[in-house]
C-alpha cells in the first residue's frame, strides 16, 4: 500500500509568447493585410462581398436584428471601449505597468490606426440596403472588426502564461466572431472590411507585444491575476 503523501505541484505555467515569434506573426499578418487591401483596389472581393451580405440579409429576423444590434453595440461604445479603459485602469491600480502600457498602447494605437488607414483607402460603405444604423465614417477597415478583435489577442496575450488562457481563447475569439459578423449582417460593411480589421489589428497588437516584451514581461503577467 502507497504511502506517498507528498502534495502535488501546482501546475506550471506556459511561458508567455516569445518575442521573435511575435514579430514573425506580426509580419505575417502585416503582409496579409497588404495582399488582401491589394485585391479590393483591384476589385477583386466585389462580387463575393455582395454575395455574402445578400446570403446574410436573406437569414434575417426582427429577432436576429435586434440581437445583432445588441452585439455591435458592445462591440464598441457599449463593451469594447469600457473594457479596454478597465483594463488598462485594473492593471495601473495593480501596479503592473508594463502590462497596463500595453494594453493602452495595443487598443487605444489600435484605434488610431484603424482612423489612418480609413482615411488612406477611402473606401465607400455598402448601399445594398437601408441601414438600421447611422455610421459616417469610410468603410476600409472595420473599426469594430478591428477594436475587438484587438480586445481578443490583447486579452489573449495576457493570458496565455496562465490556466485560463483556453477559457479566454474560446470566448473572446466567439465574441469578436460575432461582432465581425454583426456588420454585414446590418448592411454597414463589406465582409473584406472585417477581415481587413481582423488581420490588422493581428499585426499591430503582435507587434506592440513583441515590442514591449522584456526580461521581466513574462513574470509580469503572470503576476496580474488576470489570467
Amino acid at each position: 500500500m502507497s504511502t506517498d503523501v507528498t502534495p502535488r505541484r501546482p501546475t506550471e505555467l506556459r511561458r508567455p509568447l516569445q518575442p521573435l515569434r511575435l514579430w514573425w506573426m506580426a509580419a505575417l499578418a502585416l503582409s496579409g493585410f497588404t495582399a488582401h487591401a491589394a485585391l479590393i483596389q483591384a476589385g477583386c472581393w466585389q462580387g463575393l462581398d455582395a454575395r455574402i451580405m445578400w446570403a446574410l440579409h436573406d437569414l434575417g429576423s426582427a429577432g436576429l436584428d435586434r440581437f445583432f444590434l445588441l452585439v455591435t453595440a458592445i462591440g464598441h461604445q457599449w463593451g469594447v471601449i469600457p473594457v479596454d479603459v478597465l483594463l488598462v485602469l485594473v492593471l495601473a491600480a495593480a501596479r503592473r505597468w508594463r502590462c497596463s502600457a500595453f494594453v493602452l498602447l495595443a487598443t487605444a494605437g489600435s484605434g488610431l490606426l484603424n482612423r489612418a488607414v480609413k482615411a488612406l483607402f477611402s473606401r465607400e460603405r455598402p448601399q445594398l440596403w437601408p441601414h438600421p444604423v447611422d455610421e459616417t465614417s469610410w468603410s476600409f477597415p472595420s473599426g469594430h472588426a478591428m477594436g475587438s478583435w484587438t480586445l481578443m489577442l490583447v486579452l489573449i496575450v495576457l493570458a496565455w502564461p496562465g490556466r485560463w488562457r483556453y477559457p479566454v481563447l474560446l470566448l473572446a475569439s466567439g465574441f469578436a466572431l460575432l461582432v465581425g459578423i454583426s456588420r454585414p449582417y446590418l448592411g454597414v460593411h463589406w465582409p473584406s472590411d472585417i477581415v481587413g480589421g481582423w488581420l490588422l489589428a493581428s499585426a499591430w497588437v503582435f507587434a506592440v507585444s513583441a515590442y514591449m516584451s522584456r526580461q521581466r514581461w513574462g513574470e509580469l503577467c503572470r503576476r496580474t491575476d488576470i489570467s
